[in-house]
């Protein structure tokens, strides 16, 4: 993406630097999310080098950690990684950084649609890649809820890492009611007023209710 890099306006080089290095994260974690969708299904299409507005993604992270900041004011402490990812997200889907994303007619010459709601339905995915690939360069920002497991396979030390729980079950937490619920998040952020903390409250949830140390199965 041309000027993925460039630095959106900060107070320091500090605040500079890690939003030059959060846009690029975002950006290749959304790339990898529409090439594995392009993988699964050859009639989803799009331009990877036009894909993702660089500019709004720049206002994607200014916003998110312009906001970011301020809780850390009000909140009096460090901010946590589910409010980190869940600000990101919320506006990425406010922005709607990709700007052309078609699905091909099923038969052959019969055209093209756009899909209208894909930044929406990025989102969800991004999430969840974006809680990963933060906790794993800060491993200092993992949630509380997976430091403290005391299931060893989902140690800190395991070969996939602290929260295998949450990655294996987020999908199926969103598909619940054979999709509705998350066909209703898609449609809350795109046509009813939202805020952050939708992101942030589901991501709480899914959090604790996908840890089957915080919440046992009731039947074995």
């Amino acid at each position: 993406m041309s000027g993925a890099g460039s630095a959106p306006q900060g107070d320091s080089e500090a605040d500079r630097q890690e939003a030059i290095k959060l846009a690029r994260i975002v950006h290749s974690e959304v790339l990898e999310i529409l090439e594995k969708t392009r993988k699964s299904n050859s009639r989803f299409v799009f331009d990877e080098d036009a894909v993702i507005s660089s500019e709004k993604l720049r206002d994607v992270v200014r916003y998110a950690l312009r906001d970011l900041k301020r809780l850390e004011v009000d909140q009096k402490s460090e901010v946590s990684i589910t409010k980190y990812v869940g600000y990101i997200a919320f506006w990425f889907a406010k922005l709607k950084p990709l700007t052309r994303v078609d699905m091909l007619a099923d038969g052959v010459g019969t055209g093209s649609a756009e899909i209208m709601d894909i930044n929406e339905k990025i989102v969800m995915p991004l999430t969840a890649r974006l809680l990963a690939a933060i906790v794993f360069a800060n491993p200092q920002l993992t949630p509380t809820i997976w430091s403290t497991c005391g299931i060893k396979q989902c140690g800190t030390t395991g070969a996939d890492g602290p929260g295998i729980c949450f990655f294996k079950k987020f999908e199926r937490y969103l598909f619940g009611g054979t999709g509705k619920y998350q066909q209703y998040i898609w449609y809350c952020l795109r046509y009813r007023p939202s805020n952050p903390y939708t992101l942030v409250s589901l991501l709480d949830e899914a959090l604790h209710f996908s840890c089957e140390s915080a919440c046992a199965p009731m039947f074995s």
